[in-house]
């Protein structure tokens, strides 16, 4: 397990990792006029993960010192399990970490987390080489493994003309440069697409 950058594997044993299939669905029903019910709204609540694990160490305080300072963040932060190496949640701990002294060295307790987008996010990339060449734009087609709707995150390589780059997609579209312009000569050096330099930011 990973949080905020922090590798638990000397701090920690993992005992069990529970991590519901779904979220919560906050359903606002009101009565049908002659039977069931009329779906007014439907939310889906934040996602929780529960971790059970333990600690050995000579002094068990000064370790549950440190993890207090690890898990002590005001903004959710990237948790990973190794058992899902492609995926990250942007978590936070929820609730006390309850600890029990068990027999020697040992104390067992469980770390709740929640999740506020509900969802795992993919860490992994794809590449695209078989996108659809037309007069003045290039078209691929993106499937979405996941089971919730996300936006895409384009990385672009400009190996010829790069004054005007437009993506464009059924949520929304998104340009930079010039679209009127067009070179007309060849240069040694590729041009500033965003100049933010000195006084020049507009």
């Amino acid at each position: 397990m990973r949080f905020n950058e922090t590798d638990f594997r000397d701090l920690i044993e993992i005992h069990d990792i529970q991590r519901d299939i779904g979220n919560n669905r906050s359903i606002s029903i009101d009565h049908a006029p002659r039977i069931g019910v009329n779906i007014q709204q439907q939310t889906i609540d934040a996602k929780y993960i529960k971790v059970d694990f333990s600690i050995w160490s000579k002094d068990r305080n000064t370790l549950k010192h440190k993890l207090a300072g690890i898990f002590n963040v005001d903004s959710p932060k990237e948790l990973t399990f190794s058992d899902e190496p492609d995926k990250y949640y942007l978590a936070m701990v929820i609730d006390d970490i309850s600890m029990q002294e068990a027999s020697g060295r040992r104390s067992n307790g469980s770390i709740k987390f929640i999740v506020p987008d509900g969802v795992a996010h993919g860490s992994t990339y794809k590449r695209f080489d078989n996108g659809q060449e037309q007069p003045d734009k290039v078209v691929f087609n993106l499937v979405n493994n996941g089971n919730v709707p996300a936006f895409p995150v384009v990385t672009v390589k400009n190996n010829a003309e790069n004054g005007y780059i437009g993506i464009v997609n059924t949520s929304g579209a998104f340009e930079v440069g010039d679209r009127k312009e067009a070179d007309t000569e060849t240069v040694k050096r590729s041009e500033v697409l965003l100049d933010f330099r000195g006084d020049k930011i507009a």
